[in-house]
């Protein structure tokens, strides 16, 4: 069984992914480029983050935002521009955006951003016309009437894995330098939840969790499980 489908439930792939996935300035600088010459001004929210974990634990906590289990790159089930990106100044923005964002999708998006220390840097909130098909697509799964104090809980019911950064190593492979980020975790779970929190878009740039069984690890191709038992 693969290892993520132990802690992300149903086993989505890449090919699950219908959104627009941001993750570096550029891309998002040529998204508002775009938009501003399209004159498509659709409903979105940019918040700004001083951790990247916090970040995409905000986006996760979206029922539409998901890892794929074949590439460990976060994916969304909706036609949304979406993701998150590392700045100059070394905090993160994150966007969701798109004319099929829904008032109730924004509301939560906003909650679960705040909630996860975000500050909004900008916004537009959808008008109930705007994207009528979307509301009916989230009510005909969601039972009608208030919300329980368990869903209002729910942004933050999952507890931070604890993990701690031990070193960062250099070393040459198959003639390439490569870059080792070593952490260390006190379970598996908590490796694995951590090393889903990080996108790692450089080729170069390996991510090592070593816990008490074993090491997990991520590089550009997405989370695996070290066979050789590594201690902390």
């Amino acid at each position: 069984m693969n290892i993520l489908s132990k802690f992300t439930g149903k086993g989505f792939k890449q090919s699950d992914n219908k959104g627009k996935l941001q993750n570096t300035v550029e891309q998002a600088t040529d998204y508002w480029m775009l938009r501003n010459r399209l004159k498509k001004f659709e409903p979105f929210l940019l918040y700004e983050f001083e951790d990247g974990t916090d970040a995409v634990r905000a986006l996760m906590n979206l029922d539409c935002i998901k890892i794929a289990e074949d590439s460990g790159e976060l994916i969304c089930l909706e036609h949304l521009t979406f993701g998150y990106y590392p700045l100059e100044s070394g905090k993160y923005e994150v966007i969701l955006s798109g004319k099929v964002l829904g008032i109730k999708l924004f509301e939560r998006a906003e909650k679960s951003f705040e909630l996860n220390n975000g500050k909004k840097i900008n916004s537009k909130k959808p008008q109930p016309s705007e994207s009528p098909f979307h509301v009916l697509k989230i009510s005909a799964h969601k039972r009608p009437g208030k919300i329980t104090t368990e869903e209002k809980k729910a942004p933050n019911t999952q507890k931070a894995p604890e993990v701690e950064f031990i070193k960062e190593e250099t070393a040459v492979k198959r003639g390439s330098n490569y870059t080792f980020r070593i952490y260390k975790a006190k379970s598996d779970s908590d490796a694995v939840r951590f090393l889903q929190t990080k996108i790692v878009v450089d080729r170069s740039t390996v991510l090592v969790v070593k816990t008490p069984k074993g090491s997990y690890g991520r590089n550009y191709s997405g989370i695996f499980k070290s066979e050789r038992k590594q201690n902390a």
